[in-house]
């Protein structure tokens, strides 16, 4: 049986995704809580991601970039790419119930 992940969980691995996208699977730990680090932990155990410390050097090398930003790093198996895609997915239906097309207004 597929395993259920909660809201905590799917959100943080469309957090990770958007990282892996857009930052090359860096993160940011200060978007991060103590619940996100054990969450993390655990999608790790499971094997579903690789998540890690960066290295001092890569830290401080970034650091001329942004500092104080990036601190981790992120790597999905094909599993949790198509967790990711799949809530996606059903997060943008769920969207598109609550308006008519046409009817758009900006907002949530």
């Amino acid at each position: 049986m597929d395993r259920v992940y909660t809201p905590a969980e799917l959100n943080l691995i469309l957090y990770f995704e958007t990282c892996l996208v857009d930052l090359r699977g860096r993160t940011e730990a200060r978007k991060m809580n103590a619940e996100d680090f054990a969450i993390a932990e655990n999608l790790k155990a499971e094997g579903l991601i690789e998540f890690g410390r960066l290295t001092f050097k890569t830290i401080k090398a970034l650091a001329k970039i942004c500092p104080g930003a990036f601190t981790h790093y992120v790597r999905f198996t094909d599993q949790a790419w198509a967790i990711a895609h799949a809530e996606r997915r059903a997060r943008s239906a769920r969207m598109l119930t609550k308006v008519k097309p046409g009817e758009m207004v900006a907002g949530r």
